[in-house]
This record gives C-alpha cells, structure tokens and sequence, in this order.
C-alpha cells in the first residue's frame, strides 16, 4: 500500500468524490457534481491546505482523508483539521484507515501545525484516541451531533 497526496493521482477525483457523496451527501440539497468540485480543490498542492491523501496499491484507491482548513464554522479558532477519512468497504479493517492518519499526523508536524482536529460521531471517539486525540467538547454539525478532538502537533 502507498499513500500520495491526490494532487499526484488527480484521476481519482471522481472516484472519491462518489464515495463521499454516497457516505454522506443529502441527495435533497447536493449533487455528485458539487462533490467533484469539492474534490477538485483538494487535488491542487502538496503544500497549501486544503489537500487530500490518498492510500492506493496499483491503480486501485482504497482510501482517502483530507487535511482541511476551519472545517466547522462555529469553531474558527481551530484551524487545521483532519476529516472526511473514508476507506473501500473492502478494505477496512486492514490497516489502510490508520496509514492515512499516520501520514496526515505527519504532514502536520512537516508544516510545523500547532494542533490538528477532527470531528467525529461518538463511537468513533475510541479509534482517534489510539492516534493521540483527545476529546475536547461535544458539538453541533448540522443535523449531526459530534464530538471535536484534537491532537498536538507539537
């Protein structure tokens, strides 16, 4: 397996984009469209945020996240966050989720990030924790509650 920046692989764009879409989209107010344009902004640097990783073997993708900037409105003072991690039904369990963690973790201390956040349903708090997040307060995304974590960069 190897992980890349999707500025290097800009062809699975669409790909991505679909799983996004099928794993959270509201078909009533967004369109496959406005995710591949989502996506589009994220296969641009290697260096500027946002971006996106991408874990791959071959030609076939098995994963993504993204490493964003001021992802929830209500929370501008944190800046950097990891999020939308998503793997290929067919390959969870298999090590790829913890690779893109690990390579977006490390990117962070490459850009010399104070703090890293994500966001997260409540029975995913347990799996951040084993990466070094810490809980810091529960939240409001949408319709949606969440808890936000954070990890120090430093």
């Amino acid at each position: 397996m190897k992980i890349s920046f999707l500025s290097e692989y800009p062809h699975h764009v669409a790909e991505i984009a679909q799983w996004y879409f099928d794993e959270w989209a509201d078909p009533s107010s967004s369109s496959i469209d406005s995710f591949v344009e989502y996506m589009e902004e994220k296969a641009v640097s290697n260096l500027e945020i946002p971006l996106s990783f991408i874990a791959h073997v071959g030609g076939e993708l098995l994963g993504a996240v993204e490493l964003k900037f001021r992802e929830h409105n209500k929370y501008p003072e944190y800046e950097h966050w990891l999020g939308s991690l998503y793997v290929d039904s067919k390959h969870r369990s298999a090590g790829v989720g913890a690779a893109l963690i690990n390579r977006t973790k490390s990117h962070a201390v490459s850009l010399k990030l104070e703090n890293l956040y994500l966001q997260c349903e409540h029975d995913l708090v347990s799996m951040y924790e084993k990466y070094g997040f810490k809980t810091l307060h529960k939240a409001k995304y949408g319709k949606f509650d969440t808890i936000i974590m954070d990890w120090d960069v430093s």
